[in-house]
């Protein structure tokens, strides 16, 4: 599940992540705010046990700061481009 947001930050994606991953327990959830520049990676308890690989790709495609381990990854600092397409 991928979204890119008009905005929001860290506490609401938070919020998005857990409400979907609560209703799909195996997904991955990849939601970009556009205007924060924030960005987060969260796999449900059924879900992979390391996002890393994709959420670095997301830091990476965003030009973004950020880090995780296991099922969540986060980060700061992106921007997101016109055309930009989440890399999932």
């Amino acid at each position: 599940l991928a979204r890119i947001l008009p905005g929001g930050g860290p506490d609401l994606l938070r919020a998005i992540a857990n409400s979907a991953l609560a209703k799909r327990p195996d997904a991955t959830v990849a939601l970009v705010s556009e205007e924060e520049g924030c960005f987060l990676v969260q796999a449900g308890p059924q879900g992979p046990q390391d996002v890393a690989p994709l959420g670095t790709r997301l830091r990476d495609a965003l030009g973004a700061k950020g880090g995780g381990k296991g099922r969540t990854f986060q980060g700061t600092g992106g921007r997101v481009q016109a055309g930009f397409v989440l890399p999932i």
